[in-house]
């Protein structure tokens, strides 16, 4: 309870420890009324105690009852004891939520009615005050000064949840936030951070933190930030579209990039991009189906530098044996512009980049280092979730921007980090790869677990075994909660766009991946959990649930559509027509299955439910595999006996 509105500071008593009752005691029946200070009564139901201050009753002492509305003249009742009439009483009165609090001490002659009916009575009035709760105060400084400071407490984050500051300097940095202690903050919670200072439409220095609040009640001051965390992201005006044909991704990375400068009247469409840009390939290339950097270079600047004076933007083609100078390349010249770069180690994917995270501004760099954490990258695949993503930066080095080791002998790109920007001259420093931590110890790996599927093929429920990969349920949280704890810190703060998107959703399984570079988890958020439709994936590796990166959508969107019975059936129309009415005629004939729940003569009302024999030697072993397409749209790949088939999320099936 809280400390009270007391005045027994004014009164010096002598307290004299008496046990139990004397003979001479008698009853202190103590009546009045609960008000505010503007005269109105108070609600019933709060809790008025009295205590005798000349003598001690540890037995009994406090008397407590409720505010009651049944007396007439009074709204509580306290019946205390006293040995005589010389003593002094305190009563107090306390409002359910604590929020207020009255009391009065009064020497026991001075509250004497005896004009109440039936006997006298003690009356004591008492006006109850608000009481302001206890308060946490968290202060600091930010360096440069933020112009936003929020808060977040990852204890409480349903009560307290990106608080704006009460108060920030932009002279000084100082900041400060006033919590309530209990019902906001108390001591051991975890205070996320989050001080970003906008210098542009595109530019933020900011910095995520977490402190760990020690003095509640009261304050922890000097909790200083620095701004060590540079982003520049060109999203959302950053004109987006997808490709009009497969072989067509640089073409439409190059649609982005001219689009980013000039009205979309004068922007080229992609046959001319196409033609232009395979036009003006290296020789080797010439009748590649690909658009190659020369071509690429060549048909960016014949739209945006030469018909211009002074020219809109002059790019270039920077090309490295090492990854990190052609990584530092791309952050230095995004200042000016967006850039391209080819993935998977070809040109059949070019991707565009629009945005940079790095530790500190590329530009003022002339020496020294810098940190690299990600990239915000448009893939111009027409796949909704893939499309606008963010990538760390171990996954965009190890998963898709590789030495073109796969391009034409001849070619002088071939085994080198390529990437179309602005002309390759920038300050040579050194840069370093910022890893993605862990989230959880180990490897967490799917249990290969049996179940059973009705597939139904071409009106025929067919009972199939299946071994599937999944995770139980304590492995699961683990996943969900590292793929929320990852972009808690390496996204949400820097990205306003994926933050609108991934707030108010719910986390629905996470699927389990195989890929030559090891295993992940594609962990799905949608408004329902229902994985079909969703507004954002997030992609975690299961050594450690280390953050890959994260793709999302403005409207929700239906995500992989061929679910594993989809899958099964086209695998059932294939096998040889194992799955045509006539073989089920045939196997009906020989005994193979029985029939069950016939309605009619006709055999598509057949339900077929095969032996547990047979069941077994039919056992399907399905799991998601990624083979170099997009992370977010894996094949399934299902063995059956010998057979190995792989169907794709378009339905497509193959056995290579």
């Amino acid at each position: 309870m809280r400390a009270g509105i007391g005045i027994t500071g004014l009164i010096v008593v002598a307290m004299v420890l008496v046990m139990v009752p004397s003979a001479s005691a008698f009853a202190v029946n103590t009546v009045g009324t609960i008000q505010y200070e503007d005269g109105t009564t108070c609600p019933y139901g709060w809790t008025v105690c009295e205590e005798n201050l000349n003598q001690s009753y540890p037995d009994t002492e406090p008397w407590c009852e409720p505010t009651d509305s049944t007396p007439p003249f009074w709204n509580y009742l306290v019946t205390g004891i006293a040995e005589s009439t010389e003593e002094y009483v305190r009563v107090w009165v306390t409002s359910p939520d604590e929020e207020w609090y009255g009391e009065k001490i009064v020497k026991l002659p001075d509250a004497w009615d005896a004009d109440h009916p039936g006997c006298g009575f003690y009356e004591i009035n008492i006006v109850v005050h608000y009481q302001a709760p206890p308060t946490y105060a968290i202060s600091g400084y930010t360096n440069p000064a933020a112009d936003k400071v929020n808060i977040t407490n990852l204890n409480k984050s349903d009560v307290v949840k990106d608080r704006s500051a009460d108060f920030i300097n932009p002279a000084t940095g100082f900041y400060n936030l006033t919590l309530d202690v209990m019902d906001e903050v108390e001591a051991g919670n975890v205070l996320r951070i989050t001080a970003c200072d906008v210098t542009s439409d595109y530019e933020s220095d900011c910095n995520v933190s977490t402190h760990e609040v020690v003095n509640a009640p009261g304050e922890d001051d000097n909790v200083n930030l620095t701004l060590n965390h540079y982003c520049l992201n060109f999203y959302p005006s950053f004109p987006f579209t997808t490709w009009e044909q497969e072989d067509w991704s640089g073409p439409t990375v190059m649609e982005m990039l001219i689009d980013h400068y000039i009205d979309p009247p004068d922007v080229p469409n992609q046959t001319v991009l196409n033609e232009t840009g395979i036009g003006n390939n290296q020789g080797c290339n010439a009748d590649l189906t690909y658009v190659d950097p020369r071509g690429m270079r060549y048909t960016l600047n014949d739209y945006l530098y030469y018909p211009y004076s002074p020219y809109i933007a002059h790019y270039g083609i920077g090309s490295y044996t090492a990854v990190e100078g052609a990584l530092h390349y791309i952050c230095y010249w995004q200042h000016l512009g967006p850039g391209a770069a080819p993935t998977y180690g070809d040109y059949s994917n070019w991707m565009a980049i629009r945005g940079i995270h790095t530790s500190e501004n590329p530009k003022g760099k002339s020496q020294g280092s810098y940190d690299i954490y990600g990239f915000w990258v448009n893939d111009p695949n027409p796949t909704g979730i893939g499309e606008n993503t963010y990538k760390s930066v171990d996954q965009w080095t190890g998963t898709y921007f590789k030495s073109l080791t796969g391009v034409r002998d001849g070619d002088i790109y071939k085994n080198r980090y390529v990437a179309v920007c602005e002309p390759p001259v920038q300050p040579d420093v050194d840069v370093r790869l910022v890893h993605s931590k862990a989230r959880f110890s180990g490897i967490i790996t799917a249990d290969a677990i049996d179940e059973e599927l009705v597939v139904d093929v071409k009106g025929v429920p067919l009972n199939q075994v299946i071994c599937n990969r999944k995770l139980d349920r304590e492995n699961e949280n683990k996943v969900v909660q590292a793929a929320v704890d990852s972009v808690n810190e390496c996204l949400i703060p820097y990205d306003r766009d994926f933050a609108e998107a991934f707030d108010g959703t719910v986390v629905d399984k996470p699927m389990p991946v195989k890929s030559d570079t090891g295993e992940y988890y594609l962990v799905p958020f949608g408004i329902v959990s229902n994985g079909r439709s969703v507004s954002a994936v997030i992609v975690v590796d299961s050594d450690g649930g280390k953050f890959k990166e994260a793709s999302w959508v403005k409207e929700p969107t239906k995500y992989l559509p061929v679910t594993a019975q989809d899958a099964l059936k086209i695998i059932h129309k294939e096998m040889n027509g194992k799955s045509t009415v006539n073989v089920l005629e045939r196997e009906k004939v020989t005994g193979k299955f029985k029939k069950i729940d016939i309605e009619d003569a006709g055999v598509d009302t057949v339900g077929v439910t095969y032996s547990e024999a047979e069941k077994q030697s039919r056992k399907a072993y399905l799991e998601l595999v990624c083979r170099g397409g997009s992370t977010y749209y894996p094949d399934w790949k299902i063995t059956i006996g010998e057979s190995t088939y792989y169907v794709n999320q378009e339905g497509e099936l193959t056995t290579t």
